[in-house]
Order: structure tokens, then sequence, then C-alpha cells
């Protein structure tokens, strides 16, 4: 059985038996990840976070929340490297259906290239779903040509999760954007639908992304226009490429 990764912080008890009842009725077993909390601790990934980056091409740092969020997930795509096993990875905000336990049976139905696969549902605005494969009765696997803006729960596989490391040794996005970067780290936006985990909402953030808004120079504002659409183009030449390399 592929290995479920639950991150979870310390001080998060009540969501870790939110969530554990939930797999214990679906029967199935998980591995809790001890989150890494940034509003506890200066923990050494954190140097590999650019603050000058963060500023220049967004206009913005990285809160403390959200470090401890990047480097969390940085320590489960480790531990896939290191196991040489395909792992499942979920936050401890997350709710599951009964489809979760279909979708890790037929894992092996998987095309080869499919190295990573979002479970949620894509919560970006203007992109577009390609149909790949159904891969289960009633769970279709898609291809998405933009990013979910979300790290809730995906399957990932060591070639994936050593990817996203060496596009990960300086952080000046959120590590759900980082993800999204396909273009970037190689690795293409999977997904499924239905969605078949999804954030409980009801659940206060404990990464912190909410900030003041506060009015940005020009010249950071132009900046950040620039990177976006930067990112527009090299986003688009690699859906074209996608498009040219699918079977007819």
């Amino acid at each position: 059985m592929t290995e479920i990764c639950v991150i979870n912080l310390d001080r998060s008890k009540d969501r870790w038996n939110h969530i554990s009842k939930q797999f214990e009725k679906a029967d199935l077993e998980i591995t809790r990840i001890s989150g890494v909390d940034g509003k506890l601790a200066n923990h050494p990934l954190f140097e590999k976070y650019c603050d000058e980056l963060s500023i220049r091409w967004k206009g913005r740092s990285l809160s403390a929340g959200q470090l401890g969020c990047f480097a969390s997930h940085y320590l489960t795509w480790e531990r896939c490297v290191n196991s040489k096993s395909p792992i499942i990875v979920i936050e401890d905000d997350a709710v599951i259906s009964d489809k979760l336990k279909v979708f890790i049976d037929n894992l092996t139905t998987l095309p080869k290239q499919v190295e990573c696969v979002r479970l949620f549902r894509n919560h970006s605005k203007h992109f577009r779903t390609w149909p790949v494969k159904t891969i289960a009765d009633g769970i279709e696997l898609v291809k998405y040509t933009k990013g979910p803006m979300r790290a809730t729960a995906y399957y990932i596989t060591p070639p994936a999760a050593k990817k996203f490391i060496e596009a990960s040794q300086r952080w000046f996005l959120p590590v759900d954007i980082t993800m999204d970067r396909f273009w970037d780290n190689g690795v293409e936006c999977y997904g499924v639908l239905p969605e078949i985990v999804w954030n409980d909402e009801s659940l206060d953030s404990t990464i912190g992304y909410d900030e003041p808004k506060v009015a940005r120079p020009l010249r950071v504002r132009a900046r950040r226009e620039l990177f976006n659409l930067q990112e527009q183009l090299l986003k688009w030449i690699s859906n074209i490429r996608f498009l040219l390399r699918r079977p007819r």
C-alpha cells in the first residue's frame, strides 16, 4: 500500500484527531509527519529562502507560516526520494472522500509519464482541463493548463519529488506556487475529476497567508507585472509542447 503522509503541526492536536478519524473510518493507515512550525522556530531549511527575490519579483516577503509550510512539504519530498517509493501527501485540514481508496487501489493504471497528481479541485482562474485517461470508475485523470494554487493533497513519485527539490534550492514563492510552475520544475500538472480530497473551510489556517494590504512603489509593481508576464509566456510554451507530445 502506498504510504499516506499527513502533515500536522505538533500544536494542532485537534486537527490530527479530526483527520485520523477520517482515515480510520476509511480503513486506511497514515503516517504523521511533524510539520515545521514557522512561527515557533527558525528551521535550517529556512536558509533556502531569499527575501530579496521574493520582494523583487512578487513585491512581498513570505510569512513565517508560509516558510514552515514550504519546509514541511520539502521534508516529505525528501522522504519520498529516500524511500524510493511513491507517497501521498495530505495536509491536516483536508476532508477525504471514499474515492481516495479507489484512487489508491488503481495507481497501477496511471500512465508512466505521470509523476504527480493533485487530488483536489483547481482553485485558480482562467485555466483549461485536458482529459488524459479514466483511471477508475468515476475518476478521470486530467492535465491542467494552470496550477491549482494549493497543496492540499497529492500523489508524488520519487522522480517528481527530486525535481521539486532541485527547483527549490532558493525559495521566493509559496510552496504551492512553486509546485505549480511546471515549466520551471519539469513536473507536469495533473489532477483528478471529480476532486477526491478538499479543504475543510471551517478550520482556521495555521499557515498565515493573510497580511495587511499596503501600497507598493511603482517599480515594485512593474517588476511584479514583468515577472507575471514572463511566467505566462513560459506556461503557454510548456502547454503547447504538452499538446504536441500527446498521443493521437
